[in-house]
């Protein structure tokens, strides 16, 4: 197909990340394209893609009204985990019970923003397969942060059986954010 005239991804001289439902090609391929006004001898751009899941053609998307599941701002209303910013590499778990996301949902796209963090770092969301609130995070970023900025991104979690879903977050040294989670849709089906 040709390019399109719009961006997935707009980056400044800082590790961003972004997340982005992308169709392949008959063949399973597809293209990206960097633009920098700096040429690649002055400015490089290093690119880095993790596939993180696919959704198939049986499956369904569901847009929902934004619902926030996670608030841990304790000027706002708290919500879904402790109350207060998050400390660095801890698992945090979250719950999603039909409540919220129905019961053939099998997997939730969310809307994740880093709220004031207090050092350069990131964030992982990822399901949670062991049903502890333990599974070992994976290695791969949903959202990069520096500090003082507040920075949001899609991200779409497979729902495992107990239907949680777990926070990390780690810093370049020591450091903590506060975190702001709204559910903005499910997909039913088959997810992987």
């Amino acid at each position: 197909q040709a390019m399109p005239a719009t961006s997935v991804v707009n980056y400044a001289p800082e590790t961003k990340a972004n997340s982005q439902i992308v169709a392949l090609s008959a063949d399973g391929k597809l293209k990206f394209w960097s633009f920098s006004l700096a040429p690649t001898s002055v400015s490089p751009v290093q690119v880095l893609i993790d596939v993180t899941g696919y959704i198939s053609a049986v499956s369904d998307f569901t847009a929902t009204t934004p619902t926030t599941v996670v608030e841990t701002r304790p000027v706002y209303t708290p919500v879904g985990l402790p109350a207060g910013p998050l400390t660095q590499e801890t698992v945090y778990p979250l719950a999603l019970d039909t409540s919220v996301v129905p019961a053939n949902a099998t997997a939730v796209v969310l809307n994740v923003t880093v709220v004031q963090p207090t050092n350069f770092g990131h964030i992982r969301v990822y399901p949670d397969t062991n049903g502890l609130g333990t599974t070992t995070p994976p290695v791969m970023s949903n959202v990069n942060f520096i500090p003082g900025r507040d920075i949001p991104n899609m991200v779409i979690v497979q729902l495992p059986p107990d239907r949680t879903i777990d926070f990390y977050t780690v810093y370049g040294g020591s450091g903590h954010t506060d975190l702001k989670v709204d559910l903005i849709g499910y997909i039913a089906g088959h997810v992987t």
